[in-house]
């Protein structure tokens, strides 16, 4: 009810000046109309005086009166929105968690700023053969898994599992332990990376198995192959010349755990079943050669990318095939260089996006997002063929004096 400011400045006067002899259980109005000796008339006063203290108080000292505060109890010092609720009494998106402890108080799915997403190295070596390499092996792998994932946004605080094996290879080769479906279309089944899947999802397929695979060749150690960066977050220690950098390999099988996977045939690109891989669904073949035609991805290269014929989870082809210009990317799967660093690149990440991991776009903000969870839903969990399939290994490891790569005979 609006109270007539005039009225009201005339009774707090009364108020505050009433002598002995006041009723001071009322406040009294004076009347206008009075003359000489008579009284006023107090009909209806205690009305009055209820509406005007009703009015003004504020029993929790927020600033907003009581009539109009619709959060009794303000905490004391919390600031209040102009219906006298502080974030403490509030919870906006109705996800059990106050505005002042969420951090995304209009997602009710998350309830934390660009989550954590945290990468935890274990070890598969019964005989313990390489336990002298454990620290510097533990330290590569798992800052090469965070330099993919600090990229991403995460639903939830997720671990991601990588296990680390030992075989008598040459090189090494990666994969996600399991992949989850997020679509079916006329009979095909998409299936996303495990890993992926568990940041976007914030549900792990593989329960309380390891989420990822790296496989290392054992000769990489009994020969002196691999060197291993002391502190791989700077990347300022000297690379030997005749030695491949360990960081750069695990950047580069950590790609295949997050993207660069799948089942497509290396010869002509034909699926093995009714099954396909988000890195598959936009791989072509024009008949010679294999281009990724992912939207992100070809706007970051001006085109389609060209991919490694033979090897189509990797970039690059030598020349005369298409991409030579992309021997130097961190996924190319020509060569590898000894004394050489590679890092994530952009077409990396657009590639990353395009099979739908959920990349933190530059200056979005708090991470708040659940991209692209909206048309990519959580459940139901489908765990799809066995991913020893999808394995990719490193490229051949190729030197000369010169830092650059012989003919290698990669092109088939």
């Amino acid at each position: 009810m609006k109270i007539n400011q005039n009225w009201l400045g005339v009774c707090l006067a009364t108020f505050l000046f009433c002598t002995v002899g006041c009723d001071t259980g009322k406040v009294i109005v004076p009347n206008t109309d009075v003359v000489d000796d008579e009284q006023p008339d107090v009909t209806g006063l205690d009305d009055k005086r209820d509406i005007l203290f009703s009015t003004l108080d504020d029993a929790d000292g927020d600033g907003i009166v009581d009539d109009e505060d619709e959060c009794d109890g303000t905490p004391v010092g919390e600031l209040t929105d102009g219906f006298g609720c502080s974030c403490s009494q509030l919870d906006s998106d109705d996800d059990g968690v106050n505005d002042c402890d969420d951090q995304c108080p209009n997602n009710s799915r998350k309830t934390k700023a660009g989550a954590s997403i945290v990468c935890n190295v274990q070890f598969d070596d019964p005989t313990g053969e390489f336990a002298a390499y454990y620290p510097s092996i533990e330290l590569n792998v798992g800052t090469a898994c965070e330099a993919w994932t600090k990229h991403m946004v995460a639903l939830q605080d997720v671990s991601i599992e990588v296990e680390v094996r030992f075989a008598d290879i040459t090189t090494a080769f990666a994969s996600s332990k399991t992949v989850a479906r997020v679509r079916r279309d006329n009979g095909l089944d998409t299936y996303e990376q495990g890993a992926v899947s568990e940041i976007r999802t914030g549900i792990d397929p593989n329960d309380d198995l390891p989420d990822a695979v790296v496989t290392i060749g054992k000769r990489n150690f009994t020969d002196g192959l691999w060197w291993f960066d002391p502190d791989p977050t700077l990347r300022e220690a000297p690379l030997p010349d005749d030695r491949i950098d360990a960081y750069s390999a695990f950047l580069h099988e950590m790609g295949h755990v997050f993207a660069y996977n799948g089942w497509k045939d290396f010869q002509d690109g034909e699926l093995p079943g009714n099954y396909l891989s988000t890195f598959d669904e936009y791989i072509e073949f024009d008949g010679e050669n294999f281009f990724f035609t992912g939207e992100r991805a070809v706007e970051a290269y001006g085109g389609p990318v060209p991919l490694t014929y033979g090897n189509i989870a990797h970039l690059a082809n030598s020349a005369p095939r298409p991409g030579s210009d992309l021997l130097e990317e961190l996924m190319n799967g020509v060569v590898t260089r000894r004394g050489k660093r590679r890092d994530i690149s952009d077409i990396d990440l657009a590639i990353l996006a395009d099979v739908g991991a959920p990349v933190q776009a530059s200056g979005t903000g708090l991470g708040c997002e659940d991209l692209p969870a909206a048309t990519r839903p959580a459940p139901p969990l489908i765990v799809g063929p066995t991913p020893e399939m999808q394995e990719r290994p490193l490229p051949p490891q190729q030197y000369d004096s010169g830092g650059h790569a012989h003919a290698c005979g990669c092109q088939h």
